[in-house]
């Protein structure tokens, strides 16, 4: 079994949010031809008042050929995001970030409270 090559790099141009029970949405491209394609990841199945989700997600690039026609080497690798959503009585917000770098410990506990996030 061969090892997977992991993407932590953003390669997408808009990510569709509307609300938790459907999900985020990122409109991926190919970080080597461009290829573009649109997972989901489903946060939750039911509505509640207060919520809060912070982890890594693995997003997996579909099997795809590139401009020559060729299967793209970049088909079946992964990129990984650390993704959080938050919500309360204030509303719902999200956060995106690289896995690698400055990002490699994930996303704060209170990322969305601007008191807390001060450097």
């Amino acid at each position: 079994m061969s090892q997977a090559t992991v993407f932590s790099e953003l390669h997408f141009d808009s990510i569709t949010f509307n609300d938790l029970l459907d999900g985020v949405k990122p409109h991926f491209q190919c970080p080597i031809c461009h290829f573009a394609w649109q997972p989901k990841l489903t946060l939750t199945t039911t509505a509640q008042a207060t919520f809060e989700y912070n982890q890594k997600a693995d997003f997996t690039i579909p099997t795809h050929t590139n401009l020559s026609g060729q299967q793209c080497a970049a088909s079946n690798q992964i990129i990984e995001l650390f993704i959080a959503a938050h919500k309360d009585s204030q509303g719902t917000v999200l956060c995106i970030q690289r896995s690698n770098a400055e990002g490699t410990k994930g996303i704060n506990a209170n990322w969305w409270n601007k008191s807390d996030s001060a450097v």
